[in-house]
């Protein structure tokens, strides 16, 4: 989908294209290396993905810890965004009595 421009149904030719590409490489990793070649191979393409995940899994920690904290605090005001506005008929009632 990346190759073809956002397209989500990309050309047969494109298909076949890259299914030649990706399966070429297989097959030259497994011929000059076996199986452990491929999967050395596999280990280095998602070593960088780790560290990523790792650096996410500290965000999340961070996060979860300062709503924690949030959530704790007795004294805190709703915030703005989830108190509604008194209505004006609300605002009217409050008026009289």
């Amino acid at each position: 989908m990346m190759t073809s421009g956002g397209e989500e149904d990309p050309s047969a030719g494109r298909k076949i294209v890259w299914g030649l590409t990706v399966s070429t490489t297989a097959g030259i990793l497994l011929f000059t290396g076996g199986l452990e070649g491929l999967q050395r191979m596999a280990i280095a393409a998602a070593l960088p993905f780790t560290g990523i995940m790792l650096l996410l899994c500290l965000c999340l920690l961070r996060g979860l810890r300062y709503e924690f904290r949030q959530e704790r605090k007795p004294d805190r005001p709703a915030p703005p965004s989830l108190v509604d506005p008194p209505s004006s008929e609300a605002a009217a009632t409050t008026q009289e009595g």
